[in-house]
């Protein structure tokens, strides 16, 4: 295990343990470093209010970089920024868009958000959506 795994495995033991400034700051320093997993958690600490104070619009931009390496719980954590407007304009073409990227990615539990969310867009969106997957 090389050391970027030591250090992401030690920000969630601290984590585990209720240690949330220790994980904040480890998190912090993987995030730093351009390291998607880091910069997924980091973003959750900032979406639950773990080690920092709630900050939505932060939790977004970290997720959205990590989103690049295609990790799922990135993606799927952008569909529900997007579907309710949490950290950014609610955006239902977005929302299907990333939680169909994270369905791609192996999340299972996006099927349900993509079927729920497109049974409730108009024809044109989910047009508009398939539109934005097909540049992918």
């Amino acid at each position: 295990m090389d050391n970027v795994e030591n250090r992401l495995n030690a920000a969630i033991a601290a984590l585990e343990c209720g240690d949330t400034d220790i994980a904040f700051t480890l998190f912090s320093l993987l995030a730093e470093e351009r390291y998607p997993l880091g910069q997924h958690y980091l973003g959750w600490c900032y979406e639950q209010g773990i080690g920092v104070e709630k900050d939505d619009k932060a939790a977004l931009e970290l997720w959205l970089q990590s989103a690049k390496a295609e990790i799922p719980e990135s993606l799927h954590a952008l569909g529900a920024m997007y579907e309710t407007g949490r950290g950014t304009k609610h955006d239902v073409v977005k929302a299907y868009y990333w939680y169909v990227r994270a369905t791609l990615a192996g999340d299972e539990e996006a099927r349900m958000c993509v079927e729920k969310l497109k049974n409730a867009m108009s024809p044109l969106d989910v047009s508009k959506a398939e539109s934005l997957l097909n540049e992918v």
